[in-house]
């Protein structure tokens, strides 16, 4: 979450409207314009963290129709053709800079990020949502949030509030 918030500021920063879709994907115009994944290893000095960050720098014609959501890229909102490279070189230094300084922070005080910002960056705060626990069970709802470990709030159709860790989410139409 952490790097999903940072990237999303560093985005922001730039004037380009990013918002994140818990927990790891980067929007932007209603389309998914990149994904972080991380993983943590076992280092000969102890544990790291690998953080892996894909973002589609321009999309070709039709590909939106190939994929099962919507889908959307940097060229979008920025002109790249004639620099892609000097681009993709200055967002690498933006986003590594804004991950690494919000993870040495959380790491020496062991304090998420201010929550308060995260309502800004939220893409599915507020929307009608399906959570998926990709062993059979679906719980439908609508998004409240993020809770402060990080978990995703959901209040189901029945009233009662759902805090989820892990979950594939996918959003509903509104009933």
């Amino acid at each position: 979450l952490i790097a999903g918030f940072s990237a999303a500021r560093a985005f922001r920063q730039e004037d380009v409207p990013v918002a994140i879709k818990w927990p790891n994907d980067l929007w932007l115009s209603g389309g998914k314009m990149g994904g972080i994944l991380v993983e943590a290893v076992k280092t000969p000095s102890g544990m790291a963290v690998v953080i892996g960050i894909g973002i589609n720098l321009e999309l070709e014609p039709g590909a939106e129709k190939q994929m099962a959501y919507p889908v959307a890229a940097l060229g979008d909102v920025l002109p790249i053709k004639s620099e892609a490279r000097d681009l993709r070189t200055k967002w690498i230094g933006r986003l590594s800079r804004g991950i690494l300084t919000d993870m040495k922070s959380y790491f020496s005080t062991l304090q998420m990020p201010d929550w308060n910002q995260w309502k800004e960056l939220d893409f599915l705060n507020g929307k009608r949502i399906s959570a998926d626990d990709n062993a059979g069970t679906v719980i439908h709802g609508f998004c409240e949030g993020i809770d402060q470990d990080g978990a995703l709030v959901l209040r189901m159709d029945d009233g009662l509030e759902r805090h989820l860790v892990s979950a594939t989410i996918r959003l509903e139409e509104r009933k």
